[in-house]
């Protein structure tokens, strides 16, 4: 029953293969969306941008440089204990922050990366009920153009190294956006991968 349950009707080989990539590409694009070192801004010689900034922002104005994410950002720990090693230290942005950072570049960028997630999650689910379930060769197709669109989402999810944080403070491409650029690619092989399949028999 066990044997006849874990068939893989669309070939083992690549069943296995397609699983493990996904998994791994799906995982790639949620630490690039949610990971808060999308970009590291400097900004040891800024100041508060607005008179009467709150004074228990952590945000480390005119003393070091930050990590944003899309959808998180460095927290400020250093202020705190000078011991604590903030590099993984994440936060969501408040509401002040987003309304004054976020502008179209980077609203589109977080939703470029969401997409790809949800693509992304959309196949690897897929992928987990290939052992016991034949696929159709237009289902794997769909499912290659799925995550292939993903790739795309992920690298056009980076258009927010053109927002005005970067044009307006010191940007530096920090690690996030790397493995942004890790889960499109990877995106893309999975996809080859899943269009190679054939119709399970």
């Amino acid at each position: 029953m066990c044997a006849k349950c874990c068939s893989y009707p669309n070939g083992t080989a690549l069943g296995i293969t397609v699983g493990i990539l996904a998994t791994v590409s799906f995982l790639l694009s949620v630490f690039a969306t949610y990971g808060c070192h999308y970009v590291d801004v400097d900004l040891r010689i800024q100041t508060p941008p607005i008179s009467g900034w709150p004074d228990d922002d952590d945000i480390p104005w005119g003393e070091n440089t930050v990590g944003f994410g899309l959808y998180t950002r460095e927290s400020n720990y250093w202020t705190i204990d000078e011991n604590v090693d903030s590099n993984y230290a994440c936060r969501d942005w408040s509401e002040r922050d987003r309304d004054f950072f976020f502008d179209g570049p980077w609203k589109a960028a977080r939703a470029m990366a969401v997409i790809s997630t949800i693509f992304g999650f959309a196949v690897m689910v897929c992928t987990f009920i290939m052992p016991c379930m034949r696929f159709p060769r237009f289902v794997l197709k769909i499912m290659a153009l799925l995550l292939l669109l993903a790739g795309i989402f992920c690298f056009l999810s980076l258009v927010a190294l053109a927002s005005d944080i970067c044009k307006d403070y010191d940007c530096v491409f920090s690690h996030s956006a790397g493995v942004a650029i890790a889960a499109g690619i990877m995106y893309f092989i999975t996809g080859c991968v899943l269009y190679m399949m054939k119709e399970g028999k």
